[in-house]
């Protein structure tokens, strides 16, 4: 009842101009920053990604997700660990087809030493041989899981319509892909992406060139950086005629069906309003 006769109000469309919002310097020759303020909180988000992705580097399917495991030379994966949630911090990474993609979140006051802790990882990750084989493990029980997944194999197959072999289904590494890889390689892969030109993406309080003297001061960056490779945009097979395709699974109590037509789902024009109105509804409809 108290929330029905709370009065409704208009809401106010603040633009935002990316040209002069966003703030540019070069850290060095191959990294360049890119910030914007946050004025909401004391929390920091920053972003180092490195120009080369999976579409070069295959291995960085599987790498990032090891890495993350890992300990340093300095501290042990659960000493890391620790040492994240000391700083309040949190860690993440992944790859793109085009960027190797390295994140941290956490208070603005930690970032230097956040930055130092991450450098570890990047130049220096552990592997051992009972990570390796849990982390065997946990891949074949994930591929077993999504292969029985009516959803999961019916996008497999939209997906291999639309992209044909440049598909990530078959492109990642499945059960069979992972037992060739080796810790050793996965680690030297995972080093030789940060041999790319490195785009620093910074939403915080401090000024850029704060930011920049702290990347310069924490971070070991490669003495030479290679040119980041170029944007990988896989082209999609269009369709010349009606073509239906089947994915048969004896026993199978579920079914899917997609339609896929040409064209805009959304008109291009209208798209931020289907954004505001997913959102508004909890981010699960007008998708």
């Amino acid at each position: 009842e108290r929330f029905s006769k709370i009065p409704d109000g208009d809401a106010k469309l603040e633009l935002i101009d990316p040209d002069s919002a966003v703030q540019r310097v070069a850290v060095r020759e191959g990294v360049r920053l890119s910030a914007v303020p946050n004025p909401f909180n004391d929390t920091y988000s920053l972003e180092l990604r490195f120009g080369v992705g999976t579409d070069a580097m295959r291995e960085l399917w599987v790498a990032p997700d090891f890495v993350s495991r890992l300990g340093t030379a300095k501290h042990s994966a659960e000493g890391f660990k620790k040492q994240l949630f000391l700083l309040g911090t949190t860690y993440s990474s992944w790859a793109t087809e085009d960027e190797l993609v390295v994140r941290l979140e956490g208070p603005e006051g930690k970032l230097g030493a956040a930055l130092a802790l991450l450098d570890e990882r990047l130049r220096a990750p552990k592997a051992d041989k009972k990570t390796w084989k849990r982390f065997k493990r946990e891949r074949r029980g994930m591929d077993k899981v999504m292969r029985r997944d009516p959803d999961e194999r019916a996008r497999a197959a939209l997906d291999y319509v639309t992209l044909g072999k440049n598909s990530d289904y078959l492109r990642d590494y499945g059960k069979k892909g992972v037992r060739k890889l080796s810790p050793k390689g996965l680690i030297a892969k995972w080093k030789q992406a940060q041999g790319y030109g490195v785009e620093v993406e910074y939403a915080g309080k401090q000024s850029p060139q704060a930011v920049a003297d702290a990347l310069r001061e924490q971070l070991s960056f490669a003495p030479t950086l290679r040119p980041r490779t170029p944007k990988v945009v896989y082209p999609r097979i269009e369709a010349s005629a009606n073509r239906v395709f089947f994915l048969p699974k004896k026993n199978e109590l579920q079914s899917r069906i997609y339609f896929h037509v040409e064209g805009d789902a959304v008109p291009r024009e209208q798209q931020y309003v289907a954004d505001a109105y997913r959102y508004y509804l909890g981010g699960s409809m007008a998708g």
